[in-house]
Protein backbone atom coordinates (compact mmCIF):
# COMPACT_ATOMS: atom_id res chain seq x y z
CA UNK A 1 0.00 0.00 0.00
CA UNK A 2 2.81 2.13 1.01
CA UNK A 3 4.41 1.66 -2.40
CA UNK A 4 1.28 2.15 -4.45
CA UNK A 5 0.76 5.90 -2.69
CA UNK A 6 4.56 6.95 -3.61
CA UNK A 7 4.42 5.94 -6.75
CA UNK A 8 0.94 7.71 -6.97
CA UNK A 9 3.06 10.87 -5.29
CA UNK A 10 5.71 10.64 -7.81
CA UNK A 11 3.30 10.71 -10.69
CA UNK A 12 1.26 13.68 -9.51
CA UNK A 13 4.47 15.93 -8.55
CA UNK A 14 6.51 14.93 -12.42
CA UNK A 15 2.46 16.22 -13.71
CA UNK A 16 2.49 18.96 -12.01
CA UNK A 17 6.20 20.36 -12.44
CA UNK A 18 5.64 19.38 -15.93
CA UNK A 19 2.05 21.40 -16.69
CA UNK A 20 3.59 24.64 -16.44
CA UNK A 21 5.47 23.96 -19.38
CA UNK A 22 2.64 21.84 -21.38
CA UNK A 23 0.49 24.85 -20.99
CA UNK A 24 2.96 27.55 -22.08
CA UNK A 25 3.73 25.42 -25.10
CA UNK A 26 0.42 25.60 -26.02
CA UNK A 27 0.26 29.13 -25.45
CA UNK A 28 2.91 29.64 -27.74
CA UNK A 29 1.68 27.54 -30.41
CA UNK A 30 -1.90 28.90 -30.20
CA UNK A 31 -0.54 32.86 -30.72
CA UNK A 32 1.90 31.67 -33.56
CA UNK A 33 -0.80 30.47 -35.44
CA UNK A 34 -2.37 33.39 -34.40
CA UNK A 35 0.49 35.49 -35.47
CA UNK A 36 0.59 37.12 -32.73
CA UNK A 37 4.28 36.33 -31.27
CA UNK A 38 6.71 39.26 -30.50
CA UNK A 39 10.39 39.17 -30.78
CA UNK A 40 12.27 40.66 -28.26
CA UNK A 41 14.40 43.57 -29.04
CA UNK A 42 17.52 44.61 -26.92
CA UNK A 43 16.81 48.24 -26.02
CA UNK A 44 20.28 48.64 -24.89
CA UNK A 45 21.70 47.80 -28.50
CA UNK A 46 22.40 51.03 -30.48
CA UNK A 47 22.52 51.74 -34.72
CA UNK A 48 26.02 51.70 -36.18
CA UNK A 49 27.14 55.43 -37.18
CA UNK A 50 26.41 55.85 -40.60
CA UNK A 51 28.16 55.72 -44.03
CA UNK A 52 29.75 58.87 -44.85
CA UNK A 53 30.73 60.17 -48.46
CA UNK A 54 28.12 58.06 -50.99
CA UNK A 55 29.34 59.26 -54.31
CA UNK A 56 27.71 56.80 -57.66
CA UNK A 57 30.13 57.16 -60.73
CA UNK A 58 29.50 55.72 -64.16
CA UNK A 59 31.05 52.11 -64.08
CA UNK A 60 33.46 52.04 -67.21
CA UNK A 61 32.85 50.13 -70.31
CA UNK A 62 29.13 49.08 -69.64
CA UNK A 63 27.20 51.11 -71.91
CA UNK A 64 25.34 53.10 -69.56
CA UNK A 65 23.74 50.26 -67.89
CA UNK A 66 26.03 50.29 -64.15
CA UNK A 67 26.82 52.64 -61.54
CA UNK A 68 29.52 52.15 -59.23
CA UNK A 69 28.35 53.32 -55.77
CA UNK A 70 30.93 53.51 -53.13
CA UNK A 71 31.51 55.17 -49.54
CA UNK A 72 33.39 55.83 -46.59
CA UNK A 73 32.93 53.11 -43.62
CA UNK A 74 31.07 53.59 -40.14
CA UNK A 75 33.35 54.75 -38.12
CA UNK A 76 31.68 51.45 -36.25
CA UNK A 77 32.55 49.50 -38.81
CA UNK A 78 35.93 47.63 -37.56
CA UNK A 79 36.45 50.11 -34.88
CA UNK A 80 34.32 51.97 -32.25
CA UNK A 81 31.23 49.18 -31.36
CA UNK A 82 32.00 47.10 -34.14
CA UNK A 83 28.36 46.41 -34.67
CA UNK A 84 28.35 46.61 -38.39
CA UNK A 85 27.38 43.67 -40.23
CA UNK A 86 26.14 44.95 -43.75
CA UNK A 87 25.73 47.91 -45.61
CA UNK A 88 22.23 47.75 -47.76
CA UNK A 89 22.12 50.05 -51.11
CA UNK A 90 19.45 51.58 -51.68
CA UNK A 91 18.48 53.82 -54.98
CA UNK A 92 15.80 56.27 -55.57
CA UNK A 93 14.84 58.66 -58.81
CA UNK A 94 13.42 60.73 -56.14
CA UNK A 95 16.36 62.42 -53.63
CA UNK A 96 13.50 62.20 -50.50
CA UNK A 97 12.06 59.24 -51.14
CA UNK A 98 11.09 56.19 -52.75
CA UNK A 99 14.48 54.15 -52.28
CA UNK A 100 14.32 50.94 -52.79
CA UNK A 101 16.71 48.02 -51.83
CA UNK A 102 19.22 47.71 -54.74
CA UNK A 103 22.03 45.06 -53.10
CA UNK A 104 23.47 44.33 -49.65
CA UNK A 105 27.64 44.02 -49.12
CA UNK A 106 29.37 42.60 -45.85
CA UNK A 107 30.70 45.04 -43.22
CA UNK A 108 34.33 46.23 -44.42
CA UNK A 109 33.54 46.64 -48.13
CA UNK A 110 32.63 50.02 -49.37
CA UNK A 111 31.54 49.44 -52.83
CA UNK A 112 28.93 47.98 -54.97
CA UNK A 113 28.27 47.82 -58.51
CA UNK A 114 24.46 48.81 -59.42
CA UNK A 115 23.89 46.47 -62.48
CA UNK A 116 20.55 46.68 -64.30
CA UNK A 117 18.89 45.68 -67.15
CA UNK A 118 20.12 47.02 -71.25
CA UNK A 119 16.66 46.46 -72.66
CA UNK A 120 13.91 48.89 -72.74
CA UNK A 121 10.94 47.58 -71.27
CA UNK A 122 12.50 44.73 -68.86
CA UNK A 123 11.80 44.49 -65.63
CA UNK A 124 15.36 45.91 -64.08
CA UNK A 125 15.61 48.56 -67.21
CA UNK A 126 18.70 50.68 -66.06
CA UNK A 127 18.29 53.24 -68.76
CA UNK A 128 21.35 55.63 -69.73
CA UNK A 129 21.10 59.41 -68.66
CA UNK A 130 19.48 58.92 -66.07
CA UNK A 131 19.62 60.70 -62.04
CA UNK A 132 19.59 58.15 -59.57
CA UNK A 133 20.02 59.19 -55.78
CA UNK A 134 21.72 56.51 -53.37
CA UNK A 135 21.46 55.90 -50.01
CA UNK A 136 23.65 53.48 -47.39
CA UNK A 137 23.10 52.15 -44.51
CA UNK A 138 24.98 50.02 -41.75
Amino acid sequence: MKNKFVFRNKVLLIFFLTLPFLLLGLNISSAQEAGEVKALVDSSAQAPALPTDVVAKDAPNDGGHALVVSWKLSADDGAGKKNVLSYEILRSDNPDSGFVVRGLVAAGVNNFNDQGGKEDGSEDYFPNQKNYYYRVRA
